[in-house]
């Protein structure tokens, strides 16, 4: 099985945060913060959940793929962090500058979405 590259999720940066920041998230779980101040959309840092180096049996890398799917961005509205919520119903916290995740909340059901208001 394929998984497919598309992107399902876009957010702009505040002017608090970088006016030149956008964020896009795909079904594959990635997420890519891009530096648009240059006008060609340089990439700035990746960030994707797993990456632990564990061993999957075929078919469950992607199913955990598809389950980390990025159903929607946002950030916060005056800190770099960015808020994706995935298919699985977590939503993780990424600081921008260096990709790292800072917290992932559970507790949820299924892909929610983030909505509009700031966290």
């Amino acid at each position: 099985m394929t998984i497919p590259r598309s992107v399902e999720a876009v957010s702009f940066a505040p002017h608090a945060v970088n006016p030149s920041w956008a964020a896009t998230g795909g079904v594959d779980g990635a997420i890519k913060i891009w530096d648009l101040s240059r006008g060609t959309g340089q990439l700035r840092r990746a960030c994707r959940v797993g990456g632990d180096g564990d061993d999957k049996a075929e078919g469950e890398e992607e199913a955990a793929a598809v389950a980390e799917a990025v159903t929607s961005l946002l950030w916060h509205p005056t800190l770099p962090l960015l808020y994706a919520s995935h298919a699985d119903g977590a939503v993780r916290v990424w600081d921008a500058r260096d990709g790292t995740r800072t917290v992932t909340l559970t507790g949820g059901g299924g892909g929610g979405d983030l909505g509009g208001g700031a966290p």
